[in-house]
């Protein structure tokens, strides 16, 4: 919830109460079977708008020397663009 609400501060919305509209676990929130993930892949939560900056992801990529990686996603303003600005070099 702090996460939306950030994110609307930043976005300077009016939205007097925010709220989440995909609970974990609830239907929406599933991801497409042919995506989810296999036996031995590695799930990391991202819980700020970039996935870099401050997280166990960069570290994790860090230190397994990975050098390069796809980044997809949907919302541009709050997920992909600071996500690309903070990715490792």
């Amino acid at each position: 919830m702090g996460q939306l609400r950030r994110a609307m501060i930043w976005q300077r919305t009016e939205i007097r109460e925010a709220r989440n509209s995909v609970l974990p676990g609830s239907g929406p929130w599933q991801i497409a079977a042919e995506l989810n993930p296999g036996f031995d892949d590695v799930l990391i939560d991202k819980i700020t708008m970039s996935a870099f900056y401050r997280t166990f992801l960069d570290i994790a990529l860090r230190d397994a020397r990975i050098e390069s990686f796809i980044i997809a996603g949907i919302a541009l303003e709050v997920g992909i663009g600071p996500t690309v600005r903070h990715a490792p070099t």
